[in-house]
């Protein structure tokens, strides 16, 4: 055996070596990869499901608690979608996740009852993707229990609605502006004050445009005469409430305003 023909081996088998151990590391890279992620979506505060239609392909220990269950075993024999969903919301939710599997646009977050293991309900925001899951398209969903925050919008809107009632009941003409001069609440009969432009007093409006505004339809009888005048010393007395200040409406109705 010559020189070239034992270089030839060396080197050959030096190539063998390194595939070999590229090969060797690229197992174990991507063993490695699989392990980091399932850490990352056991411990996920956020439950984890792959969907192949509404049935539940794999699911973390975070969904299971959301829905009040001992582990994973249980969400994957119970196996389908719709027996953790209120049926009033099951139709919409299958309709919009379903278009999103086969590529199809949708709103990003889908928010929807779910039922839990006790039979009681939870608000759930869904953010899902297509993904290909053993070969097959199938859908990843991210799930988050918005209960406490559905229930405080809703105790706002409550105290809300019963603030404009007990506002409507004074029988005068109130409004509510925050630090920002912006409109927060009003009732009907102010809004009555601009007529058929009423439905132009939007919250957030500030004062000085809801002013103009009604100083265009001529409510105000003082504005007719004088326009420019009349916004100055309402805005002035608005900006630095002492007292109250007297205004005649179009129809001959005095009043006085208190701020």
């Amino acid at each position: 055996m010559d020189f070239s023909t034992i270089m030839a081996l060396l080197v050959g088998g030096g190539i063998c070596f390194l595939a070999g151990g590229l090969l060797c590391w690229m197992v174990l890279a991507r063993r490695r990869a699989g392990e980091d992620f399932r850490s990352v979506v056991e411990h996920s505060i956020q439950g984890i499901l792959v969907l192949d239609g509404v049935n539940i392909v794999f699911g973390n220990e975070a969904f299971a608690r959301m829905f009040g269950y001992d582990d994973v075993e249980e969400i994957l024999r119970i196996g389908a979608l719709d027996c953790f969903a209120d049926p009033e919301d099951f139709a919409t939710l299958r309709d919009q996740e379903g278009r999103r599997v086969v590529g199809e646009f949708t709103t990003d977050r889908v928010r929807w009852r779910g039922l839990r293991a006790d039979g009681s309900r939870i608000w759930v925001d869904s953010i899902s993707n297509s993904i290909q899951w053993s070969g097959k398209r199938m859908l990843l969903a991210a799930l988050v229990d918005v209960t406490d925050e559905v229930e405080r919008l809703e105790e706002t809107r409550s105290a809300e609605a019963r603030l404009l009632s007990a506002l409507n009941a004074m029988g005068q003409p109130v409004a509510l502006f925050d630090v920002d001069d912006r409109l927060v609440v009003c009732n009907e009969i102010y809004r009555g004050l601009l007529g058929d432009k009423a439905e132009m007093v939007k919250v957030g409006m500030l004062f000085e445009e809801i002013l103009e505004l009604a100083v265009v339809q001529g409510i105000y009888e003082d504005s007719v005469k004088d326009k420019e005048t009349f916004l100055r010393r309402r805005l002035a007395q608005h900006r630095d409430p002492v007292g109250s200040m007297r205004v005649v409406f179009e129809n001959g109705r005095a009043t006085e305003l208190h701020e």
